[in-house]
């Protein structure tokens, strides 16, 4: 990829844009390409916005189509565009603490009736019948921030609020070392989007 110069921390070495590392670290060539028929969008705390440890700019890159939208608490319009949003669906991880309070917790099966739908979809087939009113999401929202940036933005983004909440399956411990997790069992922002990416194309 191309690179600007951006600065670190303490202003002294030079990184990527898009990944966010050393620019001799970067990990852009070595970074997949993948396609996520159900497009994902990330609502990311202003404070991650510069963070050079942080995910969600590798997600968005990694998967075509994506959004990145980074909310300013006194800018309610940096997040304007979710409210154009058809039906879209919030992900949390029951692992990182409570649920949001959302409409409505949807079922675990979810997963199952979305995998099936999208797997109609990709195979051109007629939609298999489902109990759920929602065979497939517009979009999936993930938020990117602290647990209590995320809380905050549960509670302040009358968007997210409003929107029904699935939680990702607990499939394993996080792997991702380039930001020290309080927590192994925590996802940071790009593991959580590769799982749901893997979730709806498990056969």
């Amino acid at each position: 990829p191309e690179h600007r110069m951006a600065r670190g921390r303490k202003g002294s070495l030079a990184r990527c844009t898009t990944c966010g590392l050393h620019l001799h670290l970067c990990a852009c060539a070595l970074r997949p390409i993948g396609h996520a028929y159900v497009p994902l969008v990330v609502v990311q705390h202003r404070d991650e916005a510069d963070k050079p440890t942080n995910s969600a700019r590798s997600l968005v890159a990694a998967f075509p189509g994506s959004t990145l939208l980074v909310w300013h608490p006194d800018a309610p319009a940096s997040v304007a565009a979710l409210a154009e949003l058809r039906d879209p669906v919030l992900l949390f991880s029951r692992r990182d603490g409570p649920a949001p309070s959302g409409a409505r917790e949807l079922a675990p099966s979810t997963w199952d009736r979305w995998r099936a739908a999208g797997l109609d979809a990709i195979q051109a087939r007629p939609a298999a019948s489902v109990d759920d009113e929602r065979p497939l999401p517009s979009h999936l929202v993930l938020l990117d921030g602290t647990w209590r940036q995320c809380t905050r933005m549960q509670h302040k983004i009358a968007a997210i609020a409003a929107l029904d909440y699935l939680a990702l399956p607990m499939r394993g411990a996080s792997r991702w070392r380039v930001r020290t997790p309080t927590d192994l069992a925590r996802l940071s922002t790009f593991e959580a989007g590769l799982q749901a990416v893997r979730e709806l194309m498990r056969p």
